[in-house]
């Protein structure tokens, strides 16, 4: 009957000892998997559209069916539209940057491309002398 209780005994500490240098590895190994969890929006945020294209702003209420659009240095018309451009307040003449994504939708006034704005900065007057 010895031999036996010294087997389990033996067994009971191995056992122990596995035990305890699998809570030392993985008590770290939690710790990391934890903070990068905590972490994901730092890796994946998006750059901020470049505000690059420079544009003028042109009120068009007279033509049917027409608001405010957007004029490139080209000549080119953009009808713009979402979020940015709901929340913004243009006035005729403006001169804006801005960052746009075509989008596909239908427009009455058909002046021009409809584009989603992701962006619109006002170009900053010059200092006069």
């Amino acid at each position: 009957m010895q031999p036996y209780l010294h087997l389990v005994n033996r067994l009971n500490k191995s056992t122990y000892h596995i035990y305890s240098n699998m809570r030392t590895l993985f008590r770290p190994l939690l710790l990391l998997m934890l903070a990068t969890s905590l972490l994901p929006g730092c890796a994946h945020e998006e750059a901020a559209p470049d505000c690059t294209t420079l544009v003028t702003v042109r009120d068009l209420t007279g033509l049917d069916g027409c608001r405010m659009v957007l004029e490139l240095s080209d000549g080119q018309r953009l009808e713009p539209l979402g979020p940015v451009w709901q929340a913004y307040t243009p006035h005729d003449e403006e001169k804006l940057y801005i960052a746009y994504e075509l989008e596909s939708a239908v427009s009455i006034c058909m002046v021009g491309e409809t584009v989603r704005l992701t962006c619109i900065q006002p170009v900053s007057p010059s200092p006069q002398n």
